[in-house]
């Protein structure tokens, strides 16, 4: 996660130094698209990330630890509603 960050800070570093730099439209078009890109990021996630719901039960109140205990996690979405075909 520290990388990409820092991946980012850099892109984002190159496109305003590109922008500076360049007086064209190309440059202007690169830094609003790297300027762009977390908030499409978070806008094609977030229907995904709202309708996911995660449930963990755990056997019984006293499990013990290590590898004889036990439960079970679940992750669900809501069904499709369209049909195929």
């Amino acid at each position: 996660m520290a990388g990409r960050r820092i991946f980012y800070g850099a892109a984002l570093a190159a496109a305003l130094a590109f922008q500076i730099f360049y007086d064209g439209y190309l440059a202007q078009f690169l830094l609003l698209c790297v300027i762009a890109l977390p908030l499409l990021s978070l806008a094609l996630s977030l229907p995904g990330m709202l309708r996911l719901r995660l449930t963990l039960a755990a056997c019984a109140p006293g499990c013990s630890r290590g590898p004889g205990a036990s439960g079970s996690r679940r992750r669900t979405a809501p069904a499709c509603s369209r049909q195929p075909g």
